[in-house]
């Protein structure tokens, strides 16, 4: 399969396969989440704010993003079926290292994820690696996906902030991440920039 054939090239090389580094940034935003969960813990609110945050901004754009690298660097094959099913038990095993854990050990009252909550990483890892098939075979602009995706969080973000008040109010656990967000994205546009000028230069 063609997968194995460019990660046995690579291995050749000595370089880390392009699916290897994908699934290992994943896992570490995973893990982050689930860490978060247990040291971040207070009161206020905090559960709904981390519950917001983490199963439905932090996972779901995580999932979408690693599954179109994933796609759009190799051609997946059947691998896609299996990269589907991985996202989505990844999901749900987050939900259960939190949440059920949690109400096993008797630190909180949360009601244990049903059988539905499996569709969110499936249909998420779907999306990511279809728009990743589309931009691989030229069908799609490469900064398409990227910038429905800033659309997507500056939608959610703005609809979180006006839950309960207005949108100047400060909300902490909102604003910080949004401000980083928006300091990468300018560090990133700088630097296409530069590397764009840096080449017709030459």
């Amino acid at each position: 399969m063609r997968i194995f054939r460019r990660k046995n090239k690579e291995a050749a090389t000595g370089k880390t396969p392009r699916w290897q580094f994908s699934v290992g940034i994943y896992m570490a935003v995973w893990s982050l989440c689930v860490l978060w969960f247990w040291f971040g813990m207070g009161g206020g609110g905090w559960i709904i704010a981390y519950t917001i945050l983490s199963f439905g901004v932090i996972l779901p754009v995580t999932t979408s993003v690693i599954s179109f690298r994933l796609e759009w660097k190799q051609n997946l094959g059947v691998w896609r079926w299996v990269s589907m099913g991985f996202f989505s038990v990844m999901y749900v095993a987050a939900l259960w290292a939190t949440f059920v854990l949690s109400t096993s050990l008797g630190v909180a009252n949360i009601a244990s994820p049903s059988l539905h909550t499996f569709l969110p990483g499936l249909c998420l890892s779907a999306v990511g690696i279809a728009l990743g098939w589309l931009v691989r075979n030229k069908k799609l602009n490469p900064n398409a996906p990227a910038i429905g995706l800033f659309f997507l969080l500056a939608v959610c973000y703005m609809r979180l902030k006006t839950i309960n008040g207005s949108f100047f109010r400060p909300v902490i656990i909102l604003d910080i991440p949004a401000a980083i967000s928006l300091l990468i994205l300018g560090l990133w546009a700088l630097f296409r920039k530069n590397k764009k000028a840096g080449q017709n230069g030459k």
